[in-house]
């Protein structure tokens, strides 16, 4: 409410604002990457975390962030088909981060984890938001609010980044993002 300029209560007999408030954290830009198919993006992820690797950053600082626990799979599946090790984090446990392995889970577990990086992949048109799911809307009220639960999924996951965030797709990009590039 802040941000959009809505008057917010401070509970201290007073009005909250933005006056005085500044970001430690100042990072790059994210990098958007669209690829013309599946396989392309997953090599294009693979790639990308093989190269966070090689410059230092250490397994449990890396996630991927996806929307169903079946894009998960996927990725696991990769990992383990690249040679490297991955840890699927799950609801019902929490991230030991001793443990080895680039991190993988769904957005919505994300909440409340941090990562030094973090990949966004799957984010085409059709898969985010789901099809099934916008369909199943009753009627356009239940449509936007289908559409904002989901972008507010997207930015939960895209805060997970304390340092670098990487988005891609294949195909078109969700609408809630702009295409940026295909390779």
């Amino acid at each position: 409410a802040v941000l959009e300029g809505v008057p917010v209560d401070d509970l201290d007999d007073g009005l909250d604002s933005l006056k005085g408030y500044t970001s430690l954290f100042r990072g790059p830009e994210p990098a958007l990457v669209g690829y013309a198919n599946p396989q392309k993006e997953m090599d294009g992820l693979i790639a990308w975390m093989k190269e966070l690797q090689s410059v230092g950053l250490q397994d449990a600082d890396i996630g991927v962030l996806v929307r169903t626990r079946r894009q998960a799979d996927q990725v696991m599946e990769a990992i383990a088909t690249a040679g490297l090790a991955g840890l699927l984090l799950s609801n019902a446990s929490a991230d030991d981060r001793k443990a080895p392995g680039l991190r993988v889970t769904t957005m919505h577990r994300s909440k409340g984890l941090e990562f030094a990086a973090v990949a966004l992949p799957f984010l085409s048109d059709g898969t985010f938001p789901p099809k099934g799911m916008l369909k199943a809307a009753v009627d356009a009220a239940d449509l936007r609010e289908m559409v904002e639960r989901e972008k507010s999924l997207l930015h939960v996951a895209a805060t997970r980044a304390k340092k670098v965030l990487r988005v891609s797709w294949s195909g078109s990009s969700t609408p809630l993002i702009s295409d940026a590039q295909i390779r």
